[in-house]
This record gives structure tokens, C-alpha cells and sequence, in this order.
């Protein structure tokens, strides 16, 4: 019988020496966050192809899950998994990386963030010590044992306990047809929710035409704020960003949600395949800062996303196969079966996952200059913690009527 397992993911540097440079290289959190974004550069690129609708993900959920599996495979498995993932050469080093990030996200102060791990094996699967103690002092995800041959309590417990750290948001993961003797569940997910340091006034918001594309609109809540903001371009100047930062006060871990307009009306899907790495820790800095009128769409997005045919495309094909080596883990032949992500966000005034009235007020034209942004088309978004430069979720909002 083969051990199968499936994937949930339900989620100041002006200037440095040449010196500091060298001992960042051989900083785990560095390399381990450099290789993380780079893993969501890749990610994003094939998810947006195949995702035309509203779509949000987080790719540090998604890389924090695969890399926790990928420090237990071996051979050409092995291979694919970390050079796709971007994972530091030396296993020590990027665990080392992966617990410092954890920890330092975990700090934030002034949001509820929470990164959750858990790995479900079959009561009669036995899983080896060594990768047990890695994924519960690493990635603080003990492995719990439960009875498979009882699917209904089972898939219960799990996603009582996906439930309940996620603030009741991610629901009804795992079905009890989906568990089954002899397979593993591992469940990853980021839950989330901030307020803006500079909030969105209620008054402000009025229903605006937001451009589906260039032959319809529709109406929609479109918020409205003048502030001091740091905005830019990017894509050789085919891209206009805003940065919304959130209310962090008495931290000194930065987040920010980044807001990305293509320049040409159709310019999205152009825009999402030609973005490469970016550091957002130098993008901040070099960033301009004025007084912006910044106009916003509120929305929410669920998404559910089938990352196998995905990965696959990126080159990690054999973990799903028969012939995958996850000898690290079990004695026992074991194959991935799913890899599956559900993710929420939802934005208004206040930030993050909060309501507000909508009022009717003045029509508003397309535009950009450079005293203000209106995001009433097709836009790019990405929550980044700043100090480590990682990217804790990204999508792109098509119809916020949705």
C-alpha cells in the first residue's frame, strides 16, 4: 500500500557593505526568504495564467508546507522539490531560516496573524523520529495520529482544529470521503487580519463603475482617502504602485499591502508574467512619498486552488507519482495525492475583514498622475512583511463585485 499524503494550505537598507552582504548570504532567514520569494515569483506567474478570476493565495503558506515535506524526501525527488522551492543547499541553514521566520512573524504586534502547521498521519503509519522532531522544532507542526478508519471523527477533528486557528475562517477543509486508511493530511494556513494605519473614511466611499474590461463595468464600493502614501513604478514604467501599510505601532515589523495598476487598460496579464523578484525592502525605501488621492475598490475573494497541475508545470512532477522517495519520512512507498489551498482576504475601511455602510457621493475618472491612483480596473495585491521580505499572500482583483 502506497503511504499517501495530502496537502491543505489553507495563509533599513540604504546602503551595506560588502561585508554585511557576505554574512546576509550566510544568514538562514536570508537565504531562506530570498529562495521563498523567488518560489512565489514562479508560483504566481503560473497561478494567474490559470486563475482569470479574483484570486488570492498565500505562497508562504504554500512554501512553508511543500519545504516541511521536502526536508523528507530524497533522491530525484528530493532534488525537484528543493531546487524549485529555492531551498538553501545546506538542510541546516535553511531550517534554521525557516524557525527564525516563524518565530519573527509570530511577533508581529498590532494585527492577529497566525501561521498554523499540522500533519495528520494514519494511526498504523509509523513516521520516522528524526523528520517528527524537525517539523515540531522547526516548524512548530507536531504530528498527531488519528484513527483513518474512522473518517467521519476524524476529518472532524481536523478541520475543528484548522478551524479554530483560523478564527472559524477556513471550514470544512477535509470531507470524510477524503480520508482514507494509510494517507497523511498536512495542513497549512495563514490567517489574517489587520487595520490600515491610515483608514479609509466611511463618507468617502461611494459606488464608482469599475472596468471589468474595456467594453464593460460595473458598480461597485469604491473607497476614497488623501494621505501621505509611498508610491512608484515598476515593470519599466508599465506599473503604478501604492503601498497601504498597516497599523504596526510599537513594532518594528513593517507590513504593507502593495497595490499594483498596470498602465494599459488590458495590461495585466502582461504586467503579472513580466513582474520578476522584487525586494520590497528597497522598493519601500526607494520609493516616492507625497500626498495621494488614492481611490480603492473594496472586496473580498475566496479562493480554492489546485496547486498540483501547477507545481507540476514548475518541474516538481515526481512527488506526485508512484515513484516518488519520501524515505525520509516513512519507510512505507509514499506519494503526494493533493495540494490543494483555500484562502480568504477581505478589505474595507478599517483594513482587513471588517464591514462598513456605503454611501452614494461624486463620480470619479480613470487616471493616474501624480498626485492620485484610482485602482477602478484590474489591480495586483500583495501583503509583504517588510523586514524580512516576504510575501504573506498575493493575488489580483478583477470584479470586486464578485
Amino acid at each position: 500500500m502506497n503511504f499517501k499524503i495530502w496537502f491543505i494550505f489553507g495563509a533599513i537598507l540604504a546602503c551595506t557593505s560588502a561585508k554585511a552582504v557576505s554574512r546576509r548570504k550566510k544568514n538562514g532567514l536570508y537565504q531562506t526568504t530570498k529562495g521563498m520569494n523567488q518560489f512565489a515569483v514562479e508560483l504566481y506567474k503560473k497561478t494567474a495564467k490559470l486563475h482569470k478570476d479574483n484570486l488570492i493565495s498565500s505562497p508562504l503558506s504554500t512554501g512553508i508546507a511543500l519545504s516541511m515535506v521536502a526536508y523528507g524526501a530524497r533522491g530525484a525527488t528530493e532534488y525537484e522539490m528543493k531546487s524549485n522551492l529555492h531551498l538553501p543547499v545546506d538542510d541546516k541553514l535553511g531550517q534554521k531560516g525557516f524557525l527564525s521566520l516563524i518565530t519573527t512573524l509570530h511577533k508581529i504586534k498590532k494585527v492577529n496573524f497566525k501561521l498554523v502547521q499540522g500533519l495528520f498521519i494514519d494511526y498504523h503509519l509509523k513516521v520516522k523520529g528524526e523528520f517528527s522532531n524537525m517539523t515540531k522544532n522547526v516548524f512548530k507542526s507536531p504530528t498527531r495520529r488519528l484513527k483513518f478508519e474512522d473518517p467521519e471523527n476524524t476529518a472532524q477533528f481536523i478541520n475543528d482544529w484548522c478551524k479554530g486557528r483560523t478564527r472559524n475562517l477556513i471550514k470544512d477543509i477535509v470531507q470524510p470521503e477524503d480520508i482514507k486508511e494509510g494517507f497523511s493530511v498536512l495542513v497549512s494556513g495563514v490567517y489574517f487580519k489587520g487595520s490600515w494605519k491610515s483608514p479609509f473614511k466611511t463618507e468617502h466611499t461611494s459606488l464608482q463603475p469599475f472596468f471589468v474590461n474595456s467594453e464593460a463595468y460595473k458598480y461597485v464600493p469604491m473607497m476614497y482617502q488623501k494621505s501621505r502614501l509611498r508610491y512608484g513604478f515598476l515593470a519599466e514604467g508599465e506599473a503604478v504602485y501604492a503601498e497601504l501599510p498597516y497599523d504596526t505601532r510599537g513594532s518594528r515589523h513593517s507590513l504593507i499591502m502593495f497595490v499594483i495598476l498596470p498602465i494599459k487598460e488590458d495590461g495585466l496579464e502582461k504586467i503579472e508574467q513580466t513582474l520578476g523578484y522584487i525586494d520590497y525592502r528597497k522598493l519601500h525605501l526607494e520609493g516616492h512619498e507625497d500626498n495621494i488621492e488614492l481611490y480603492m475598490s473594496k472586496f473580498k475573494i475566496e479562493s480554492t486552488i489546485d496547486f498540483q497541475p501547477i507545481l507540476d508545470k514548475m518541474g516538481m512532477r515526481r512527488m506526485f507519482r508512484d515513484r516518488a522517495d519520501f524515505s525520509g519520512i516513512t519507510k512505507k512507498p509514499m506519494k503526494i495525492t493533493k495540494a490543494v489551498q483555500k484562502a480568504i482576504i477581505e478589505v474595507d475601511e478599517a483594513g482587513s475583514e471588517t464591514t462598513a455602510s456605503t454611501g452614494l457621493a461624486r463620480k470619479i475618472t480613470s487616471g493616474i498622475n501624480s498626485s492620485r491612483i484610482v485602482l477602478n480596473r484590474p489591480f495586483i495585491v500583495k501583503i509583504v512583511h517588510i523586514p524580512t521580505n516576504t510575501i504573506l499572500f498575493q493575488g489580483h482583483v478583477v470584479d470586486p463585485s464578485k
